[in-house]
């Protein structure tokens, strides 16, 4: 299989690792290529908050008011991830402003960025 970019490859390979319930690690990285080593024993798998929002990109436009439980759902039977909750949460949250910045076409604008940025002051995001 071959990929256009370094970046397809490591999505594509943190996808199946996690799928897997795995975790790696990165030897060395080239240009053009990339050496990986499986971590050995029960570890915790590479899901970050990132991932999960990747996820739910796609899920989110067509049911922007997606319910916490329903999202749960969703990482866990489509991708066989637990999630913590808190994550869920977050990503949810996060996900909300940007769509609601988007919707409103607030993207410059003083009151988008003070609000924004006293969400992100208190931890809202």
């Amino acid at each position: 299989m071959e990929f256009d970019t370094l970046e397809q490859l490591k999505h594509v390979l943190k996808d199946y690792t996690i799928a897997e319930g795995r975790r790696i690690f990165y030897v060395k990285n080239d240009k053009r290529k990339i050496r990986c080593k499986c971590a050995s024993g029960k570890e915790k798998t590479m899901i970050a908050k990132n991932w999960v929002a990747d996820k739910f990109e796609k899920r989110l436009l067509t049911q922007p008011y997606l319910t916490y439980e329903e999202a749960f759902d969703h990482i866990k039977i489509d991708f066989n991830v637990v999630c913590s909750d808190k994550m869920i949460y977050r990503v949810l949250r996060k996900q909300f402003w940007q769509q609601y910045i988007a919707r409103n076409n607030l993207h410059n604008s003083w009151f988008t960025t003070t609000v924004y940025q006293i969400v992100c002051l208190f931890g809202w995001v």
